[in-house]
């Protein structure tokens, strides 16, 4: 069985064609959904990020995971981190706590990942004592350079 994988807002947005900083970010974000298709995994958005980003077509099928009680209870515990963690990269104190929902989100449920591109989550999750790993996108998929025999 596979294991599960969240995507933060600002990969969702990727993938709905959002402008990003990162080098080839929508078809490294497409790769990671190939990848852990291929897996077996599943891969979804906790509910405040799909909330934040809802109006963004994206051609994946992704379970949306409800904020839970455990989630509330977790958020509260790690918003005060989230804002100071998120005050040394400019992030609005709004957004670290929109970010502080997700990532409880995502650890309650038990995801082994959360794709994001502000990796400052990181730190936080280790320092909270959380499971979940923090991960950047992957390097782009390699392109097939043969064609598979026919035979």
């Amino acid at each position: 069985m596979g294991r599960l994988y969240a995507l933060d807002t600002t990969v969702v947005v990727i993938l709905g064609g959002g402008k990003s900083a990162e080098d080839r970010a929508r078809e490294r974000a497409e790769g990671l959904l190939l990848d852990h298709e291929e897996a077996g995994d599943t891969v979804g958005i906790p509910a405040p990020a799909f909330a934040e980003c809802c109006h963004c077509e994206v051609e994946a099928v992704l379970v949306v995971w409800p904020l839970n009680s455990a989630a509330a209870v977790l958020t509260n515990r790690l918003t005060g981190p989230m804002i100071e963690a998120g005050k040394k990269k400019g992030c609005t104190k709004r957004a670290a706590k929109l970010d502080a929902l997700i990532l409880a989100t995502a650890e309650t449920v038990g995801c082994a990942g959360l794709y994001t591109t502000d990796t400052w989550f990181d730190d936080v999750a280790k320092r909270q004592g959380l499971r979940i790993k923090i991960l950047p996108l992957p390097p782009l998929r390699p392109l097939q350079t043969t064609l598979p025999s026919a035979e």
